[in-house]
């Protein structure tokens, strides 16, 4: 669990925490990274406020490589809605101020999960 940490690595950074989490987690172990939202204009209003944000993160960014690393069950959920109303994006991610991407280890092939007995 990873939560307000990947915005302050640039990307050659990010991308070498991704490999060691994806080394590092079981098979059939989670990974979450929570970060700002750059999609939520109340968010990135404040983001470089705070001087030790390198970037923003897109929530597909971090999804794609995290499947790309071997997690599946990829998913984003989004949290803290912005105390303004918003438009909201074609995906609704634009009122909330910060996302989680969820991911699971996947297990190597031919594998049975202990729930699956």
């Amino acid at each position: 669990m990873c939560f307000n940490v990947v915005e302050h690595m640039d990307s050659f950074y990010f991308l070498r925490f991704l490999r060691l989490t994806a080394r590092k987690v079981a098979p059939g172990g989670c990974v979450i990274l929570g970060t700002s939202n750059p999609e939520c204009p109340f968010e990135m209003g404040v983001f470089w406020l705070d001087l030790t944000h390198v970037r923003p993160y897109h929530h597909a960014t971090c999804a794609c490589y995290l499947s790309q690393l071997g997690f599946g069950s990829v998913r984003t959920v989004f949290y803290d809605p912005a105390p303004i109303p918003l438009r909201t994006s074609n995906d609704g991610s634009s009122p909330y101020r910060a996302y989680a991407v969820v991911g699971v280890r996947s297990l190597p092939k031919g594998t049975v999960g202990a729930g699956a007995m």
